[in-house]
């Protein structure tokens, strides 16, 4: 497979990302009904894209679920 360099953007999301997401695990806010104790994972998602929106982004968090296929899989 030919290596392909990343864009000054997908640089910036790939950064804007792993600091959102070391950001939101350094102070985890679950907002669930039942809190978990270090948080929930929906809670982490919500929040990543929180903080990558007021980065600037348009960000958010996709529900569906993938199913495999001969040509496609997972």
């Amino acid at each position: 497979a030919a290596l392909r360099r990343s864009s000054s953007f997908e640089k910036r999301v790939r950064r804007d990302t792993t600091k959102a997401l070391e950001d939101a695990q350094q102070s985890p806010r679950c907002m669930c009904k039942i809190p978990a104790a270090g948080g929930c994972r929906n809670c982490l998602q919500q929040d990543v894209v929180d903080r990558l929106r007021k980065a600037g982004h348009n960000a958010a968090v996709c529900r569906s679920k993938w199913r495999s296929s001969p040509d496609i899989p997972a």
